[in-house]
């Protein structure tokens, strides 16, 4: 079973370097979410997932440097369930790709969704 996931449910950004918080946390945002039975679930429509600003090198000394901020748009959603033709986001590794590092976003928690579900 997988969680449909809500508004501010956190992500991970993976691919950067350790002195840099390998993964860079962000949130999954929606300003528009659907709502089922008073949940509000994110969609690939209107759902991104943003990561705030990270670094993605690190200099001679180790320091960090490259700072991005990134909202991604989410690649991977459910298959069976959608809305206007776009996938609900479900709780999954590889939601997305830092467009910085090259490494998976990774949705990591529902945000507290706990009762609406599917089945894979």
């Amino acid at each position: 079973m997988v969680s449909f996931v809500l508004d501010g449910a956190p992500v991970e950004a993976f691919g950067h370097p350790g002195a840099c918080s390998e993964p860079a946390d962000g949130t999954v945002e929606d300003e528009t979410p659907i709502t089922y039975n008073g949940t509000p679930i994110a969609t690939q429509q209107s759902g991104i997932l943003s990561v705030p600003s990270h670094g993605h090198d690190t200099t001679d000394d180790g320091s960090c440097t490259q700072y991005e901020s990134h909202d991604v748009t989410p690649d991977t959603v459910s298959s069976s369930v959608s809305y206007n033709n776009y996938g609900l986001c479900i709780v999954t590794d590889n939601a997305g790709t830092d467009p910085g590092s090259g490494g998976n976003i990774n949705i990591t928690d529902s945000g507290g969704n706990d009762t609406v579900t599917e089945t894979l």
